[in-house]
């Protein structure tokens, strides 16, 4: 890795994020030069959230888990677009969203791209030593795709660091910034295991309370209706789509069900090794927890592998392991690099962009691969770990 030396490694990332900004203007002039197109399709995916939104704001939030009455919908705010598309989030993710349905589509993109990227900047601001830290996190491929396709990655990134800031020292708002995951539940999965084998109840108190006050908001808001659909319909809808490999983006998606889904296996052997992967890993994060292992390190081996113990995940996802990267970065300027640590976190930093030019029909899903690896050079740090009163501030 002599080629990545610190002069280069500073003056990249200020290029990369340079290229970011060129490729924003030209975006932004070809949605000028041809508005509202289908075929611009313009802020990606946020096209569903607006959709969505606006449905919600009209009392009709059960129908946005039907995607022919979704495409109703968003195919008035982007004339022409014609892809199929589909809500897979539970009914508290419109509280968030509804606020945006009352802006013209543009306005709410940008409102919620610019509210979303600040809300990660000031989480992950106080972890940041150095400004070359931040070139490097604003440079970093999951970036460029929240950015581009307006997603919630910087969301979901901004909770798991707060959650990592607070949980030693203010344990219940940990548990609420964990509890709001819950408009990502699959996510999620990995921290009642990491709270429970910590002992942190107060944490499991607070997180529990706080899905408890989203889902009754949603129900207020929202009715009974919008559930019924989610657990009917979308979810047998989103099940179908993750048994039969090329009915999703597989080359996208960071994990051992879509991996083996794409060698050609069956869905109920997909879904076994899948639920396999969560139970070692949930194993590891007891096994780590009892021994000790400091807390830095055992919540950065948990997010590394939060991404691929969800069989549902995409790049943008991948914006949270910003923290088992920064805690990595943290040993390596105490200890030095161990063998292959810097590859690994190169890997991190760039894989995501050749992934996301995979062919979308592509079967295979060789991201799976990058996730793995972080975790197992922060798991072979957790072996070697003896302080285990030293933290990451």
């Amino acid at each position: 890795m002599a080629f990545f030396n610190e002069d280069r490694l500073r003056t990249y990332p200020r290029i990369i994020v340079l290229g970011y900004l060129v490729s924003a203007v030209l975006t932004i002039g070809y949605w000028l030069a041809r508005p509202l197109s289908g075929v611009a399709n313009p802020g990606g995916d946020f096209i569903v959230f607006h959709a969505a939104a606006r449905m919600a704001a009209s009392g009709a939030a059960a129908q946005a888990y039907d995607p022919d009455a979704l495409k109703q919908v968003y195919s008035t705010i982007l004339p022409g677009m014609d892809n199929l598309l589909g809500w897979y989030y539970p009914p508290v993710f419109f509280l968030p969203l509804e606020p945006l349905a009352h802006l013209p589509y543009f306005a709410a993109l940008a409102a919620w791209t610019t509210v979303t990227a600040a809300l990660f900047a000031l989480a992950v601001r106080p972890l940041i030593r150095h400004r070359d830290e931040a070139w490097a996190i604003a440079a970093s491929a999951p970036v460029f795709y929240n950015l581009f396709d307006g997603q919630n990655g910087f969301l979901t990134a901004a909770l798991v660091i707060w959650a990592f800031r607070a949980l030693a020292v203010r344990p219940a708002l940990a548990g609420v910034a964990l509890g709001c995951l819950c408009y990502k539940p699959h996510l999620a999965i990995l921290f009642p295991v990491l709270l429970a084998a910590l002992g942190q109840w107060r944490a499991i108190g607070a997180a529990a309370a706080t899905v408890a006050v989203a889902v009754g908001l949603s129900l207020v808001a929202y009715g009974v209706a919008p559930w019924q659909a989610f657990f009917a319909e979308n979810l047998r809808n989103l099940s179908q789509f993750h048994g039969t490999a090329g009915s999703f983006p597989m080359a996208r998606i960071a994990s051992p069900h879509a991996l083996v889904l794409g060698m050609g296996a069956g869905a109920g052997t997909a879904r076994l090794v899948q639920l396999g992967f969560i139970a070692a890993v949930a194993a590891a994060i007891l096994l780590m927890a009892r021994r000790r292992v400091p807390l830095p390190l055992l919540f950065a081996f948990t997010v590394a592998a939060m991404v691929p113990a969800s069989p549902h995940n995409f790049l943008y996802d991948w914006t949270v392991l910003v923290v088992p990267m920064l805690v990595l970065f943290r040993e390596i300027e105490r200890t030095g690099a161990l063998a292959f640590e810097k590859a690994v976190m190169l890997a991190v930093f760039i894989a995501a962009l050749p992934l996301g030019s995979l062919p979308i029909g592509m079967t295979m899903s060789p991201g799976v691969v990058v996730p793995l690896a972080l975790m197992a050079v922060i798991a072979r740090r957790a072996v070697r770990a003896r302080d285990p009163d030293r933290d990451l501030a």
